[in-house]
């Protein structure tokens, strides 16, 4: 009897173990972090979701090659031909989790070779897909610019339907070489001006919009003026979005707390400024030193200052050399305000949305951004009552770092390029309108609507503008493709202090000719 009553109750033990062990694993695996793909194939242009399941912290989304894929959010698009891995990181448990994609280029006709192609017209009955690249991401600057200018021409074009693809900044500038390279392009995309799109021009990537641009012109919808950054030979390539500058934008309420009631004018001034608030604990300013580009905001009025907009724009279209003494000037001043402290301790890793984001929450007295950005602070009325916008005040008097740069092409391969060009016309005009009514730029088209509700910012840079007596395109839009990379990474290695205001000049001098 004992016996028995042995085994029923290591039955009933085993049994109970066996239970609990059954209801571990299941919990463990029902809690298990798994990445909802771990291989994909794609053709150029479409979409994929992932979904990091069961994540313990936040996720990280990255791509090994944003030239094949990108990644954002988890949705993954296509790019061009080739593999990428898509990486999901938890921040939480620090652990990646991998998704390999494999994208492939979808068959075609043979591609149309001139540039000025004439393409099989599409008849009125037909629903026509365009595909649209366009620069920007959800809630930014231009978003809803370009949202409401393709809504309007569902009107004016009811049989077209555009596909929109949209790009961070950074991310873009390799994905549009590669695909002028490897092909295909878009019907439209989104370009800067000036040679970054005269290299696309010169290997005849680009349809020409002459014809199309006559009935524009003879209205006086639009001027050969704003047209000049993307004429190439005296054709007409390029359709200009807006029309942007560099500026300052300052927290009023920082500067009142170190006895500043106005915004410094004179670089005497800003520099008294900042030393101040170093001293009272403040970071003078926020620097996105992970992003290039950002730090030429920064530098380039310095550089333009010492040696004039003229001189600067011909140092940068490699008809003047870098081996300046104002350049080497304005390099070690730009120093000295980084050895000062004047940027946020983790510049290096700060990338353009985070600088924006430390000035935004009060960690920063100033941030040198576009004035594109006078649209966002407008969205924000707690915000936009702390800020005041002004001039780089060691910018020299009445020359900007900017102008008419972002602009939209249409493809010479495209098998509807007649119709892509109409469109892409109708488009940047209503970007441009839509973008200054939002605060995101300043027009590049003729004003025919009301724009008495402009916000206050705006309004002060379209002022400051209407006084400029000159315009130095930004440099990674003016200098030719080629020679961008050198410019970008002698700026990051200044920033860093790898390299001296000398050793900057010297090496621009080289790298650009």
């Amino acid at each position: 009897m004992k016996k028995k009553l042995s085994m029923l109750l290591g039955i009933l033990l085993v049994f109970t173990i066996l239970t609990g062990l059954t209801g571990y694993i299941s919990t463990s695996a029902a809690s298990k972090v798994k990445l909802s793909s771990k291989k994909k194939t794609l053709y150029v242009g479409e979409t994929f979701n992932l979904t990091l399941k069961n994540a313990k912290g936040k996720v990280k989304w990255s791509s090994t090659d944003k030239s094949v894929a990108i990644v954002k959010g988890g949705t993954v698009t296509a790019v061009s031909k080739g593999t990428a891995t898509i990486k999901a990181k938890d921040t939480a448990t620090k652990k990646t989790y991998k998704c390999k994609i494999t994208v492939k280029k979808k068959q075609k006709t043979e591609p149309v070779t001139d540039p000025t192609p004439t393409p099989e017209p599409v008849k009125d009955s037909e629903t026509v897909e365009l595909t649209l690249w366009m620069l920007g991401v959800d809630g930014d600057a231009l978003d809803y610019a370009y949202s409401q200018a393709i809504e309007d021409l569902k009107i004016t074009f009811p049989d077209v339907n555009v596909k929109v693809v949209s790009f961070d900044n950074e991310t873009y500038k390799d994905v549009i070489k590669t695909a002028v390279k490897k092909g295909p392009l878009p019907d439209i995309f989104f370009t800067w001006s000036c040679s970054f799109l005269g290299d696309f021009v010169e290997q005849g990537k680009v349809y020409c919009l002459d014809k199309t641009y006559k009935e524009y012109l003879s209205n006086g919808d639009v001027t050969e003026a704003m047209l000049r950054n993307t004429t190439y030979n005296g054709k007409h390539y390029g359709v200009p979005l807006t029309m942007n500058v560099a500026c300052m934008y300052s927290n009023m309420d920082i500067l009142k707390a170190v006895g500043y009631k106005k915004v410094p004018t004179t670089y005497d001034e800003l520099i008294k400024c900042c030393d101040k608030l170093v001293e009272e604990g403040y970071v003078p300013f926020s620097m996105a030193g992970a992003e290039a580009w950002c730090i030429a905001e920064y530098l380039e009025p310095l550089m333009q200052s010492k040696v004039g907009a003229a001189t600067l724009s011909n140092m940068f279209d490699g008809n003047a050399s870098f081996e300046n003494q104002g350049i080497v000037s304005a390099a070690n001043e730009f120093r000295s305000m980084v050895e000062k402290g004047y940027f946020n301790s983790n510049m290096m890793e700060t990338n353009s949305m985070e600088a924006q984001e430390l000035f935004y929450n009060g960690e920063s007295a100033f941030l040198i951004n576009g004035s594109w950005l006078c649209g966002v602070i407008q969205g924000d009325p707690e915000l936009l009552a702390q800020t005041k916008v002004s001039a780089i005040p060691y910018a020299a008097t009445g020359e900007f770092i900017g102008g008419p740069s972002d602009s939209l092409a249409v493809s010479a391969s495209s098998p509807n390029a007649e119709l892509a060009a109409k469109y892409a016309l109708e488009l940047g005009k209503l970007v441009s309108k839509y973008s200054y009514l939002d605060g995101a730029g300043l027009p590049a088209w003729k004003i025919d609507y009301d724009d008495s509700n402009i916000n206050s910012l705006t309004r002060t840079v379209a002022s400051m503008c209407a006084k400029a007596s000159g315009y130095t395109l930004f440099g990674d839009t003016e200098i030719k493709a080629k020679y961008v990379d050198a410019y970008l990474e002698s700026l990051t290695n200044l920033l860093a202090g790898k390299e001296t205001g000398e050793e900057f000049a010297s090496n621009l001098a080289q790298e650009i000719k």
